[in-house]
C-alpha cells in the first residue's frame, strides 16, 4: 500500500494513530496454516508484527485468519506466545461447533478466545440483506456482541457503508451497530 498507493496509506496512518482504524493480524501474510511448517508460520507473525510495531506504534492483539484454509491444532499455543489475545477464522471449522464465540484448546492445552465466522467474512457486504444476515449470526452468537465484517480483503470500503449503519441504528434502537 505504501508504493502503491502513498496518499492513502498517509491517511490509513493517521487513523490508525488517531484510533479511528484499527489493525488485525499483523502477520507479514494470511497463510494456509496447515502447510508451512511451525518455524515458518512463527517467522511470519515476527515480521508482520515487527513492521506493525515500527510503523504504527501498535501491538496487534487479533490473529486474523478469515481466509485461511485449514486452522492447525498448535496456532492456540503460537499465536498466544506471540502475544495475540484473540483469533477470527472463517474456513476450517468443524461441524460440532454451534457457538460462533469460544474458547481454543490447543494440543498443549493453551487457550484462546476465538470468534468463528459462520456466514463468512462478507456476512455484512450486502447492505440490503442486512437484517437477514443480522438473524442467522444471531443463531450462532454466544454473547449480545455480534461480528458482521462488511468487506473483503481485495476491495475498497463501501461509501455507502456509514449512512447505512446510521439508518440502522436509527431504525434499530436496541440493537446498534
Amino acid at each position: 500500500m505504501e508504493k502503491r498507493n502513498p496518499p492513502i496509506s498517509k491517511r490509513i496512518l493517521k487513523m490508525i494513530k488517531a484510533g479511528k482504524c484499527e489493525i488485525v493480524d499483523g502477520q507479514y501474510l494470511m497463510p494456509d496454516a496447515m502447510l508451512p511448517t511451525g518455524e515458518v508460520l512463527v517467522r511470519d507473525i515476527l515480521v508482520g508484527k515487527r513492521y506493525c510495531k515500527q510503523k504504527f506504534g501498535i501491538e496487534v492483539p487479533v490473529a486474523w485468519a478469515a481466509d485461511s484454509f485449514g486452522m492447525n491444532a498448535q496456532l492456540p499455543q503460537i499465536y498466544k506466545k506471540a502475544g495475540y489475545k484473540w483469533l477470527a477464522f472463517r474456513r476450517g471449522a468443524r461441524a460440532e461447533i454451534t457457538e460462533s464465540e469460544f474458547l481454543w484448546k490447543g494440543l498443549d492445552g493453551t487457550t484462546i478466545l476465538t470468534h468463528w465466522f459462520p456466514l463468512g467474512y462478507r456476512a455484512g457486504l450486502d447492505i440490503d440483506k442486512w437484517e437477514e444476515s443480522f438473524a442467522e449470526l444471531n443463531k450462532y452468537a454466544s454473547t449480545p456482541n455480534i461480528l458482521m465484517p462488511c468487506g473483503s480483503g481485495s476491495m475498497p470500503p463501501q461509501p455507502e457503508t456509514i449512512p447505512a449503519v446510521k439508518k440502522w441504528n436509527r431504525t434499530h434502537p436496541d440493537i446498534q451497530m
